[in-house]
């Protein structure tokens, strides 16, 4: 094996490492989070804690927001991914939905975890407005991939946008929902739920 070379081996222990410490640095943020206030914890806190250096910890998450918004690109890369690839025929939320259920471990939270975040985020101010942002962006690259299928320019159509908004609302209302439920039912079976309300129609409210 040449230096240039890579052991698909090594790879994968090094993917599995990284992988670790990103649930080890999340777990451990949420814990202290919820123990000491979001405000009063820094990064340079959680890494000592994980026994890593500050710019290790930085590497992996850039902001302290992100520790509370796991994956985020991942996912979003995922989800274009997939959604491009479903067969033009495809109403754009039989698209949306069908690309969300083939990211299904994806969307496996824990509910526990999943509740703990979401009463932090929901007290702090800061914190909304970054998953606020981070909605956007989910949007816009929803958006993006429904013009193109159609062949529609969103500069000058406003459907695209239109519809990756109430997508993204409908994926909003669908955690919410999962977690203030005492229920053995999966994520994933919310958002298909509030996607096919949404593509039904209204009207009849």
């Amino acid at each position: 094996m040449t230096a240039a070379e890579v052991d698909p081996a090594d790879s994968d222990t090094r993917a599995r490492r990284r992988a670790r410490l990103r649930n080890e640095a999340q777990d451990i943020a949420l814990e202290m989070f919820a123990e000491r206030g979001y405000e009063h914890v820094t990064m340079a806190e959680i890494a000592e804690a994980l026994d890593v250096a500050e710019r290790t910890l930085f590497r992996y998450f850039p902001t302290k927001e992100s520790l509370l918004d796991p994956a985020h690109e991942e996912l979003v890369e995922q989800l274009v991914s997939e959604l491009a690839g479903r067969p033009p025929s495809e109403s754009a939320f039989t698209a949306v939905r069908e690309s969300l259920r083939a990211l299904g471990d994806e969307l496996t939270h824990d509910q526990a975890a999943m509740i703990a975040r979401t009463e932090i985020i929901n007290s702090h101010p800061s914190l909304q407005a970054h998953m606020l942002r981070r909605q956007g962006e989910l949007e816009d690259a929803i958006a993006s991939v429904v013009a193109n299928r159609s062949g529609i320019n969103p500069e000058t159509d406003i459907r695209p946008t239109l519809f990756a908004a109430t997508a993204v609302c409908a994926l909003r209302v669908a955690v919410d929902r999962w977690v203030s439920a005492d229920t053995d039912q999966d994520l994933l079976s919310y958002i298909e739920v509030s996607l096919d309300a949404l593509a039904a129609g209204l009207g009849d409210l």
